[in-house]
């Protein structure tokens, strides 16, 4: 089942509430939110929709055989203690609503039980993609994850994700906070403190990649003239 909600970026760049539906409105967390939480704790609250089913079960047993992907997924949300805590606050962060468990019937509802809406799949699916696009989840297109590579393909992308995964750990060993320098870069540019904090996620992460792409455009611009042809190319004007 694919997501149905259509959101382009242009509304996104609002900073405004997403309509799910008629009872639910999905809110787009901010630079504020990121920094006050910290990049772990703000991640969990995202990455907790992104459970997949081998994650979740180590291996499958005779009740799991005949339950669903999603019937999986509400099974440990409601009877793991971390996860159920985790999903409970992502909600409460996200949507700004309490979680309802009935357990027996294997159901999520969001909001109070008497009024709340029963988590379907389909539902489930819409808020996930909500929470990718304004949280800019990176994932891998699945074509592109699944496909089978050649053992030298399937070296090197190991060596890429194993490059990254040192790097990110070097980054908290060193105490790197790419998020002060991103703001302050930001603030370099003219913008205030309190205008950056309050901007949301994807406010804040479609400028820096304006003004990474401006930035470039100039200083190619500039060196154009003493570049020879064979390493000369089109220089995209930032606004294309």
């Amino acid at each position: 089942m694919q997501q149905s909600l259509k959101i382009s970026a242009s509304y996104l760049l609002l900073g405004e509430s997403i309509r799910i539906n008629k009872d639910l409105e999905l809110f787009q967390p901010t630079v504020k939110d990121l920094a006050i939480l910290g990049s772990e704790r703000f991640g969990s609250l995202a990455a907790v929709w992104f459970l997949k089913r081998k994650e979740l079960l180590k291996e499958e047993n005779d009740e799991t055989w005949n339950m669903s992907d999603f019937d999986v997924y509400k099974k440990f949300m409601t009877y793991d203690p971390l996860l159920h805590k985790a999903f409970c606050d992502s909600v409460l962060f996200f949507l700004h609503k309490k979680v309802e468990f009935l357990k027996m019937q294997n159901s999520i509802f969001i909001g109070e039980l008497q009024s709340g809406i029963e988590l379907t799949e389909e539902l489930f699916l819409e808020i996930q993609g909500v929470i990718r696009l304004i949280t800019l989840q990176k994932e891998e297109d699945l074509k592109t994850k699944n496909a089978p590579r050649s053992k030298r393909a399937q070296e090197i992308h190991d060596k890429i994700m194993a490059g990254q995964k040192k790097l990110d750990e070097f980054k908290k060993e060193k105490g790197v906070d790419d998020l002060a320098n991103k703001v302050v870069g930001l603030v370099a540019h003219g913008y205030g403190y309190d205008e950056v904090f309050n901007m949301t996620l994807f406010q804040f992460n479609a400028l820096i990649e304006k003004v990474v792409q401006v930035e470039n455009y100039t200083i190619t611009s500039m060196l154009s003239p003493y570049m020879d042809k064979k390493h000369k190319g089109k220089n995209k004007h930032w606004l294309e």
